[in-house]
């Protein structure tokens, strides 16, 4: 437990516990490097610290996590190890779980429960890719932002509970609801478990309840694999038979039976709500009655009811009175001898026994070792075949095709078998499982000319279009004076190039920046208002042009540009640079005095006004001439003030 308050791993400030898992508890904190912002910090518990399986595959698994950039998993900021106690700090969400968005809006109707199941499996698509499998997915890790979109989270922690009895049940109860049949056998969970997972939390979604339920957890576990799942149109007949067969498959018993990808099932979902498959009957999976195991019951033996013994008559056969022969008499002393000798007779026969009981053992196990045995196979190459055919070879070879699962390559084409699992080319008995990983369908695709598009635009086309993520579009800006600002100039692959997404590689956008040096115009003998609108329109702030008014020259039209600074031609920096504009003063009834050549304004004429907004620097100008000073106003005001 940390104390509210603290500064922990000298980064996080503790402001509420948030959350308590099986494993871990979570804190909501303030990032104080990154200026408050609030993220969730999951502390390993204090009996977990210890345990060097525990604490191993929760850094292991929680660096894989922190690969996973995909808008609906939970981000990953840091990892570490404080005082001992192990810690990620990921993206705080705020809103609810899905667990509690089910308590509260179930059942939710077809569309919606399957635009968060979409998402939901784009998540788990991305992360079975890196080869991470969550193994404890259900609602609680299933997070909702107010806006409604999904983030997956906990990928890996669970990794630990794999290490977990099904008899802790207070650790397990909240997971054992969504465990799938061959993980409540013991065996090790797999892409289609977390597919099982997601199946049994779509059937929350469209009844409001789990279909299987009971006092403890191996109750619980042992009804994923004995009992039928229960109808969900029985519950709420909205849900369409499309909708619910993607259920029926996702949660079959038989791994053949079950959707083989995430990929799979989410081409499935995508078409369920369409008008082609509105006729589609409930689906139906064969099952023997050999093939569903049943609990032991402890019962009593059945009692057998006395078979009548038949009527007949006894055979006496007639032999000869024999006399008894007479026994010896034996002292006590004797009779005391003779017991120990039998009873040593008995041990040695017993161990005789015992020893011709385990020769007989050993000489079936090497018989059985000799003719029962599977006979050996070398697992065939296969690689770059595509799937069907690397099937028909491994099955030829006397093996079985067991997991497939899907991995982003750039060298593989998709469809096709990257490598096998056991290696090719190794030695295993006839009738072992060889997993299969197959290059993944859609995942590469040909670049787009994003030239001349948008920066947004460019943008959207690879993020919604193509899944590509934001760690992977760089954009470098490049000063341009032709084209508009925020216009794609470059890119990097070209148009037509093949992009992995999965990948490492970045995608390089040059974005036109419009520039700011420009040439200074010539404004002499234009009016001040057309210099001014020239200059904004070529990105001069407004407060950074000056207007001055000089008597040293008169103009009869108002605002005549005498004077600027800097001068034309000179190259300035449009954000930074004061520009200053000179006008001549306007004089009317002009008296030309030819022995000064000086102009005079008559007193009873002043200046006029050509603008409201002009008027300080004009009544300074008025002021001036009626003065006769033929100086410069004193200050040079900016425009507007």
């Amino acid at each position: 437990m940390i104390q509210i308050g603290k500064i922990f791993a000298g980064r996080y400030k503790i402001m509420e516990q948030i959350g308590r898992g099986g494993m871990a508890d979570v804190y909501l904190a303030k990032d104080l490097i990154l200026d408050g912002e609030e993220v969730a910090v999951k502390v390993l518990r204090t009996n977990y610290q210890t345990d060097p399986v525990a604490v191993a595959r929760f850094q292991r698994e929680a660096k894989a996590m922190a690969e996973l950039d995909h808008p609906n998993i939970v981000r990953i900021t840091d990892i570490g190890e404080e005082d001992g106690q192990q810690y990620l700090a990921m993206e705080y969400v705020s809103g609810l779980d899905l667990k509690r968005y089910i308590k509260d809006k179930a059942p939710l109707s077809n569309e919606e429960a399957v635009r968060i199941m979409g998402e939901i499996l784009l998540a788990m698509r991305l992360a079975h890719m890196r080869g991470i499998v969550h193994r404890d997915l259900k609602p609680q890790n299933i997070l909702l932002t107010k806006g409604g979109t999904v983030k997956v989270t906990d990928f890996g922690i669970a990794v630990a509970f794999a290490e977990t009895s099904l008899t802790q049940t207070n650790s397990m109860l909240g997971s054992v609801h969504y465990l799938s049949p061959e993980q409540a056998r013991g065996s090790k969970a797999t892409v289609q478990s977390d597919i099982y997972a997601m199946g049994i939390i779509f059937y929350e979604m469209l009844t409001g309840r789990i279909p299987y339920d009971g006092d403890s957890a191996v109750t619980i576990a042992l009804q994923h694999f004995q009992k039928p799942l229960p109808s969900i149109r029985a519950e709420n007949s909205r849900v369409v038979n499309p909708v619910e067969n993607i259920v029926i498959k996702a949660t079959a018993k038989k791994l053949e039976d079950r959707y083989k990808t995430v990929a799979e099932m989410y081409l499935d979902l995508s078409t369920s709500l369409s008008y082609e498959r509105r006729n589609e009957p409930i689906l139906h999976f064969a099952e023997k009655e050999s093939e569903v195991k049943t609990l032991p019951k402890s019962t009593a033996a059945p009692k057998v009811a006395p078979v009548p013994a038949r009527s007949v008559e006894p055979v006496v056969k007639k032999e000869e009175p024999v006399e008894p022969r007479p026994r010896p008499q034996l002292s006590s002393k004797n009779k005391a001898s003779v017991a120990p000798k039998m009873k040593h007779r008995r041990r040695i026969r017993m161990r005789y026994k015992v020893v011709f009981g385990a020769f007989i053992l050993v000489v079936l196990a090497i018989l059985s070792l000799i003719f029962l045995s599977p006979s050996s196979a070398i697992i065939p190459q296969v690689e770059n075949m595509p799937l069907a055919d690397a099937r028909n070879q491994i099955e030829k070879a006397g093996l079985v095709v067991g997991n497939v699962s899907e991995e982003a390559s750039i060298d593989v084409e998709p469809g096709n078998v990257i490598r096998t699992n056991p290696k090719s080319g190794t030695q295993r008995r006839e009738g072992s499982t060889v997993d299969l990983i197959v290059s993944a369908e859609g995942t590469r695709f040909k670049m787009e000319n994003l030239i001349g598009k948008s920066l947004s635009e460019a943008e959207r086309i690879l993020r919604e279009d193509h899944q590509v993520p934001d760690r992977l579009i760089q954009i470098e800006e490049v000063e341009d004076s032709y084209e508009e600002a925020g216009t794609v100039l470059a890119q990097t692959p070209e148009a037509g190039t093949e992009f992995d997404p999965t990948g490492r590689t970045k995608i390089v956008l040059q974005v036109a920046q419009q520039t700011t040096s420009i040439e200074m115009p010539d404004f002499t003998n234009m009016t001040y208002r057309d210099a001014r609108d020239t200059l904004i329109n070529l990105g001069v702030p407004v407060n950074r042009i000056s207007r001055r008014v000089t008597n040293d020259l008169t103009a009869t039209q108002s605002d005549i540009i005498v004077r600027q600074n800097p001068l034309a031609g000179n190259i300035i920096d449009v954000k930074s640079a004061h520009i200053e504009l000179t006008v001549a003063a306007v004089v009317q009834n002009q008296t030309i005095y030819p022995s000064s050549s000086s102009i005079i304004p008559s007193t009873s004429s002043l200046p006029t006004v050509p603008d409201s907004e002009e008027s300080p620097e004009t009544s300074e100008s008025s002021v001036e001439s009626s003065s006769s000073s033929r100086t410069e106003s004193s200050s040079s005001l900016p425009d507007g003030e």
